[in-house]
């Protein structure tokens, strides 16, 4: 569905409000517990007088809830959108309807819209990524989903191999013009002065970060659905948000596209304890989504495998030690919008080593699933360091 402008929504909310309501509270039962235990994220009952129309996240009890759901949606006049990956429905309503919603005992949790960020040719050797080559691994015939700030399609480097894009931003354009996204891509399928570890694979453009490095739980969940839909075999998300919560809607969209047999290569983030960057704000351990347990979490290695002190890691309850596996990301070479190219640090740089990887094992293993090729992928890091 289309969004319509804060005015004529409002307009058309008001409208329909006084029969919606009467509808609701004839067809609701009791809910089951408080509303406020419903509220997620930061959420409370008072930040929910709001008239102004804002993004919420309505996570169903059931599946089979979803079309309830729906029509009171519907009967508010809202604008909303299932996503089969993620099980979420995003909705865009003032926060005062949302309120009424809580009574409804099919709805499980209701999320804000909540911010994720950027997480900031010697490394090929270290990555062994010649040796495949050598044996016909290239990654061709596989498709890599770069969820990001876009990337620069014209650049040499990837020479019309960028076959999908679509813009789930703020921005008014995909082109990447943070640079983030284009050097991301770089690393994990570049071909030329600078070649990344599957430059034989396609690459789909997925801009959900915006021109500066920001986006949103549902800009992120709009492009996995996305990648997922059009036959993705990896994603990769050098992205987080600073939470422990590892059971929130963009975890669930991980666990979703994993068990749709996609790879998802997620970034640790830069919250080590040893160095955390200054945007962690206090923050340390693994980034959300990078703590989800099926996702294949990337951490940070220097150019000698130290373990670089900026890189996240944890011992998770309920999830296990993340990150999975560590790849070079700090200095590293690859490509820049128009053209260029230039070095840049973080387990961002790290992950797209990881979905390169992946790439070129599923060309080699087409039969393996998500899960082993995550597991293929650790084997072969713990034979290295042996």
């Amino acid at each position: 569905m289309g969004v319509l402008s804060d005015n004529n929504r409002r307009q058309r909310i008001k409208s329909n409000a006084i029969l919606a309501f009467i509808f609701l509270f004839l067809l609701l039962p009791t809910a089951l517990g408080s509303p406020s235990q419903k509220l997620r994220g930061g959420l409370t009952e008072t930040g929910l007088d709001s008239p102004q129309v804002q993004t919420f996240l309505i996570v169903p009890r059931n599946l089979s809830d979803v079309v309830a759901i729906s029509q009171m949606l519907d009967l508010m006049g809202a604008n909303y959108s299932y996503k089969r990956i993620g099980q979420v429905i995003i909705t865009l309503i003032p926060g005062e309807n949302i309120a009424v919603l809580l009574a409804n005992d099919e709805i499980k949790e209701v999320w804000p819209d909540l911010e994720v960020l950027s997480v900031d040719e010697e490394a090929l050797t270290q990555v062994n990524a010649r040796t495949a080559w050598g044996l016909g691994y290239m990654g061709e015939g596989r498709k890599i989903a770069i969820l990001d700030t876009g990337i620069d399609a014209s650049h040499p480097a990837f020479q019309d191999r960028v076959v999908l894009a679509k813009n789930f931003s703020s921005s008014n354009t995909v082109n990447d013009i943070h640079g983030h996204g284009t050097h991301v891509a770089g690393i994990a399928a570049g071909f030329g002065d600078v070649n990344g570890v599957a430059p034989a694979a396609l690459m789909f453009n997925g801009k959900v970060l915006n021109d500066n490095g920001s986006g949103s739980y549902s800009s992120v969940i709009n492009g996995i659905n996305w990648a997922v839909e059009n036959g993705a075999d990896v994603i990769n998300l050098s992205l987080g948000g600073l939470t422990h919560d590892y059971d929130t809607p963009l975890n669930q969209a991980v666990r979703d596209a994993t068990n749709a047999n996609v790879v998802v290569a997620v970034a640790s983030g830069n919250c080590g304890e040893g160095c955390p960057s200054g945007s962690c704000n206090g923050f340390t351990g693994v980034t959300m989504p990078g703590n989800t347990k099926e996702a294949l979490t990337v951490g940070a290695v220097d150019s000698q495998n130290g373990y670089a002190c900026f890189s996240g890691g944890e011992n998770i309850e309920g999830v296990g030690i993340k990150p999975d596996i560590s790849a070079p990301g700090v200095e590293i070479l690859s490509a820049l919008p128009g053209g260029g190219q230039g070095r840049k640090t973080g387990t961002s740089m790290s992950t797209p080593f990881v979905a390169g990887a992946s790439a070129l094992a599923r060309q080699a293993h087409p039969q393996f699933s998500s899960f082993e090729i995550k597991s293929a992928l650790f084997k072969i890091m713990i034979s290295f360091l042996s």
